[in-house]
């Protein structure tokens, strides 16, 4: 989906005059991927928090290039490493190394890629300000209202980007969103190393039931941790264990971090004058990988092109751009599936030789699942450039 075209300065004339245009709760990846598009055309945007920034976000923090490909701005001051390989096992016994053909992830902490990604859209013209203690959201005939701190902030349109655990998506289930997300659970460690670099980025499947083990390496350390579909007991113990058998490696519980991860998107679709969740707090995140980074900037750049569109006059069209992320989740959703039900028979399947180019070449290029089934007979005459799009290197 492209990014929403610039909407004239003067709209703001038709907007509530004291009150922002748009309230935004969370600036995670969604939030000020929102912001920024919104802030960009001229939008007075309110982007709220619990936390001040830089603050610590439990996460992998590897960026595919189509997450890469679809930020509007270069990241590369706080791209830690480009990888462009990586091995897939089962277990430690097995394990297949996939081809090289180009950049595939780019490696980065949150702590920084978000403070980043909130810098640009402050200097695109959002405002921030943390609000420890949202306690109430309501909607009323000329918008949305907040209650912090005995203060009240008001907008026209209300984004909920502060995941599925966060204020926006439980208050609203008095009104709407009230569907349940299917969620797995994460931990995750940081690792220090003598020499990072001679690492490669690793999964190992079925480390968990249903969930797999990761090596994430960074400019200064390792981020290793366990994913699970599920809710899974002994998480933080799999990580240790992990860390000890993989590594050599012995690290005290403290040092282990765990947080839920929704995944699948929701069931119940978004209806005209919701207020408009994006990322985790609508669930948007692969179950497979639980990958969500794309996901979330994708949302809110979607949130954000329905919202200037209204403002313009249109109808709410929020749910049309978030279809082609539903419909790739579903295919996710469908794997998953798969490697739940024949992890064996999954794991053989895609460690073979033409799975593995496959993969490669299509993360290589950006591709989403759902574009790499359509574009799978051309894929062996589509050449990876040296730079695709807004690529780090």
């Amino acid at each position: 989906m492209p990014d929403p075209d610039p909407a004239p300065r003067d709209l703001r004339r038709d907007l509530v005059r004291d009150a922002d245009d748009v309230l935004i709760i969370g600036a995670g990846p969604a939030g000020c991927a929102a912001a920024h598009a919104l802030a960009s055309a001229g939008l007075r945007v309110q982007l709220v928090d619990r936390a001040a920034f830089p603050r610590r976000k439990p996460c992998a923090g590897g960026l595919t290039m189509r997450t890469v490909d679809a930020l509007p701005y270069d990241i590369s001051p706080v791209v830690q490493r480009v990888v462009d390989g990586w091995v897939l096992g089962r277990g430690l016994e097995r394990a297949a190394r996939f081809p090289r053909l180009g950049p595939i992830v780019a490696m980065t902490v949150r702590e920084e890629l978000d403070l980043f990604c909130l810098e640009r859209a402050r200097a695109a013209g959002a405002e921030f300000r943390v609000l420890p203690a949202i306690t109430e959201i309501t909607r009323g005939a000329g918008g949305w209202t907040l209650r912090a701190g005995g203060r009240r902030y008001a907008a026209r349109w209300l984004i909920g980007a502060d995941g599925a655990n966060g204020v926006s998506r439980n208050m609203l289930r008095k009104t709407s969103h009230g569907d349940a997300l299917e969620h797995g659970v994460a931990a995750e460690a940081l690792v220090p190393v003598r020499d990072p670099a001679r690492y490669e980025m690793e999964l190992r499947l079925d480390w968990v039931p249903r969930g797999y083990a990761w090596i994430f390496p960074k400019a200064a350390h390792l981020n290793v941790g366990v994913y699970a579909r599920a809710p899974t007991r002994g998480l933080k113990r799999a990580v240790l264990e992990f860390c000890r058998q993989r590594l050599g490696v012995t690290l005290a519980p403290r040092e282990v971090f765990g947080h839920r991860v929704p995944h699948g998107g929701q069931r119940r679709p978004h209806a005209p004058g919701d207020a408009l969740l994006v990322g985790d707090a609508a669930g948007l995140v692969d179950p497979l990988f639980g990958e969500g980074i794309y996901y979330a900037i994708k949302s809110g750049q979607a949130a954000a092109r329905a919202i200037l569109e209204q403002a313009a006059g249109a109808p709410d069209r929020f749910a049309r751009y978030r279809a082609p992320l539903d419909r790739d989740l579903r295919g996710w959703r469908r794997l998953a599936a798969f490697f739940d039900a024949r992890p064996a028979a999954a794991f053989r399947l895609f460690t073979l030789p033409p799975a593995r180019r496959v993969i490669m070449k299509s993360t290589a290029l950006g591709w989403t699942l759902g574009q790499t089934m359509r574009r799978l007979p051309l894929l062996p005459f589509v050449r990876v450039p040296a730079r695709v799009g807004r690529r780090v290197t």
